[in-house]
């Protein structure tokens, strides 16, 4: 599952709760939904865990963490 998709589901307002979760900004989180950035491996990991693992870390950067 990518990220996008796991918001997909989610109320109004969850990204930005989930990047104050994650302690980034809203407009960075939204620059890596769009691809236009890429996460580090350690925010990779965080949205792993944060997600309860519906989203990899692989998914986020799969040339960190293989495929």
């Amino acid at each position: 599952m990518t990220l996008q998709e796991w918001f997909a589901d989610r109320p109004y307002g969850s990204k930005k709760q989930f990047s104050a979760d994650l302690g980034i900004t809203p407009t960075w989180l939204g620059l890596i939904l769009s691809g236009r950035k890429k996460c580090s491996a350690a925010l990779a990991k965080a949205i792993e865990v944060k997600t309860k693992k519906m989203v990899k870390a692989k998914t986020l950067r799969p040339d960190l963490f293989g495929k």
